[in-house]
């Protein structure tokens, strides 16, 4: 499983990649920092099945990062972990999912409607 890191903080890819790492033992993490380097990676590896994506990004709005990665990438999931004070993604959360049994499990309701906010 190959998984994309979002973040402009280093220190918070680094504990993401980790986290990512323990869960889905194998797992590919690829980290990018900004928008345009997650749609550089996006086009050189197809097969990302995951992408954690910060929504405050320094060059573009989160959310049309989103856009661009569900028109280039229409099977691959993503996730917004939501921090204090960014806007509400309420309107596409998924609260049924729990990851207890590894990103497989937890991963394959996301994959099916496409994308998961937590």
């Amino acid at each position: 499983m190959k998984i994309l890191v979002v973040d402009d903080h280093a220190l918070i890819r680094d504990a993401l990649q980790s986290v990512m790492k323990k869960l889905q033992r194998g797992a590919v993490v690829l980290e990018a920092s900004d928008g345009r380097q997650v749609l550089e990676i996006l086009a050189e590896e197809s097969d990302v099945s995951l992408v954690l994506l910060d929504l405050s990004l320094p060059d573009r709005d989160g959310f049309l990062v989103l856009a661009d990665i569900r028109e280039r990438c229409p099977a691959t999931a993503v996730t917004a972990p939501r921090g204090h004070g960014e806007r509400s993604p309420t309107g596409f959360c998924r609260r049924d999912l729990h990851p207890a049994g590894g990103l497989d499990r937890a991963g394959s309701g996301a994959f099916a409607a496409g994308f998961l906010w937590a």
